[in-house]
């Protein structure tokens, strides 16, 4: 019988049948932080308040603060009231000590929400794991400094990061009450998501938080956006308050949601660059020390198992600043796998732990391209995000056009993850073999059109130099000074 009822430290929570599977349990909304509302906005989590009596968690928290975009029609549930998580657990008993999957979801650290119909954890769960998906704060909410907020405690950090943390935290207390192993907790996250599973495994602040990762388009030695230093963000925060006139006490005060609209809306409108959003994570010197890139690429980071991996679409996240000036598809087809390539490669060089890597270039369902990049074409036919839905088994909620082969696939990509976290390795019995990327396997599980094999998958010189070049350059590629090693003046 599904588990309904859960002790947490902070009091009893009650759940419901899953909607597609009546033996999951779904523990919807449960507040892992006080909401971050009043003093508390712009400042580090603190732990929630205890109940007394059952909390009914059966329906979803708010979404955190963020623009809705234009083509979204579906009314928005935004709220400073933001900070819960969902628990997805097929666990009959508390006892059962299922592997942990935490879920981080991405959206360009400007919006997103654990209540996306793609990242239902239900259909994973019946693979033996326990699903934990979280809201964080974003956007100019989420990652904000200024002097008067350093000069309080907890303020002018990450807090968006620090929100990732202690959900962490929270599941390292809780998870057992739902049948979780609270020693077998895999962070995996897509985009941002991905980049924030890459600053939490090269944070000081989560050691011992969880045993394995998975970053999913989000970065290797190479960044997607700026992280810029302390000094650099403040000074962005403070331009950006000064164009509008408005103060410190300002932004405390105003609505919330008008807070972030203004603030990001101006910093696109005065500032140079081709960034998502401007308010994204920094450098703090607390949760996060330096590029995650550069501490990669010289081996600070948890030593653990990690997979990670991209899709064909990606190619434009990691050569944005030089994209108009990359035409030739050898290069593009480099920088869409650069990021998990150019990380293995360089720990087989310098004879740190192997990881496993993948690339995805499935053909998806035609869909309405947002935006338009250098190098939207290629790949343009497996866009960004498009292995959420397989790895989360929920290709009916993205479109009603994928075959029985996506099933498959979805199937396949579900079991490789949730073998992972259940043993750090996504090998299992019957499946296509997945080896570490090592000098004998310089390989990638290639999650293809018609196949899945672990396949090497740089197939040029020019790909090679993407490769070589970015790990040569850990963090954001800005230039193409000394690109050319292998093809000189090619471009």
């Amino acid at each position: 019988m599904a588990l309904l009822k859960a002790h947490t430290s902070y009091g009893i929570v009650s759940g419901k049948p899953g909607d597609s599977n009546a033996a999951i349990s779904d523990f919807l909304g449960i507040p892992y932080a006080k909401p971050p509302v009043g003093e508390l906005r712009f400042m580090a989590p603190q732990d929630p308040e205890p109940w007394a009596g059952e909390k009914n968690c059966t329906s979803f928290g708010h979404a955190c603060i963020q623009q809705q975009h234009p083509n979204d029609t579906s009314p928005a549930d935004f709220s400073e009231d933001c900070l819960y998580l969902n628990v997805y657990t097929p666990a009959d008993s508390a006892e059962e000590k299922l592997p942990v999957l935490f879920w981080i979801y991405g959206g360009g650290f400007s919006g997103g929400s654990s209540a996306n119909p793609e990242m239902i954890g239900e259909r994973l769960c019946e693979k033996g794991v326990l699903v934990v998906t979280i809201n964080y704060r974003c956007g100019a909410l989420g990652f904000f400094s200024l002097p008067e907020l350093e000069q309080k405690e907890g303020g002018g950090l990450n807090a968006g990061i620090l929100d990732e943390i202690a959900a962490l935290k929270w599941v390292q207390q809780n998870i057992s009450a739902f049948g979780g192993d609270p020693e077998r907790v895999t962070v995996f996250g897509q985009s941002a998501g991905g980049m924030s599973t890459r600053m939490l495994l090269t944070s000081p602040l989560t050691d011992g938080l969880f045993s394995r990762a998975i970053v999913q388009s989000g970065g290797g030695l190479n960044e997607a956006d700026p992280v810029r230093t302390r000094a650099d963000f403040t000074a962005v925060c403070q331009t950006v308050l000064d164009h509008l006139g408005w103060s410190p006490e300002d932004i405390l005060a105003k609505d919330a949601m008008e807070v972030n609209t203004t603030l990001m809306n101006t910093a696109r409108k005065i500032l140079p660059g081709q960034e998502v959003g401007y308010f994204q994570p920094f450098i703090d010197g607390y949760s996060i020390l330096d590029v995650p890139g550069k501490l990669i690429s010289q081996g600070r980071y948890h030593d653990i198992p990690v997979i990670c991996g991209t899709v064909a679409g990606d190619s434009w996240m990691f050569s944005r600043k030089v994209v108009d000036r990359l035409t030739d598809e050898k290069y593009l087809r480099g920088f869409s796998y650069v990021a998990s390539q150019a990380w293995a490669n360089l720990n087989v060089k310098s004879g740190r732990t192997p990881i496993y890597t993948y690339y995805m270039d499935r053909i998806q369902p035609p869909r309405p391209m947002r935006g338009t990049h250098g190098a939207a074409h290629f790949g343009s036919t497996t866009p960004h995000s498009s292995d959420v839905p397989y790895i989360f088994r929920t290709l009916s909620a993205k479109d009603d056009r994928f075959t029985g082969y996506d099933e498959e696939l979805s199937d396949l990509m579900s079991t490789y993850w949730t073998n992972f976290a259940k043993t750090g390795s996504p090998n299992g019995a019957g499946l296509p073999q997945w080896p570490l990327y090592t000098e004998q396997t310089p390989v990638a599980m290639h999650f293809g059109n018609d196949h899945s094999a672990a396949e090497e998958i740089v197939l040029s010189d020019e790909e090679w130099n993407t490769i070589t070049y970015t790990q040569e350059h850990p963090g954001l590629l800005t230039s193409l000074e000394g690109f050319h090693k292998i093809n000189e003046g090619s471009l």
